[in-house]
């Protein structure tokens, strides 16, 4: 793979720095949105209860 070098002024390593920062707590609130959602839903929650049961068979086995 080739290197890619930059040639970026720091006030544009900045915005880009504060961009990729945004990304990334944009997709935290949306795992913390989708798991609180989960964490209403009853038939998630009892899928989620067989599934650590069944895991935890599996381990005595």
């Amino acid at each position: 793979m080739a290197t890619f070098r930059s040639t970026l002024s720091d006030v544009q390593k900045d915005k880009l720095n504060a961009l990729r920062l945004f990304m990334e707590y944009l997709e935290t609130a949306e795992y913390i949105k989708s798991y609180k959602l989960a964490a209403d839903d009853k038939y998630t929650m009892l899928l989620a209860d067989e599934g650590i049961e069944e895991y935890f068979r599996q381990l005595e086995k």
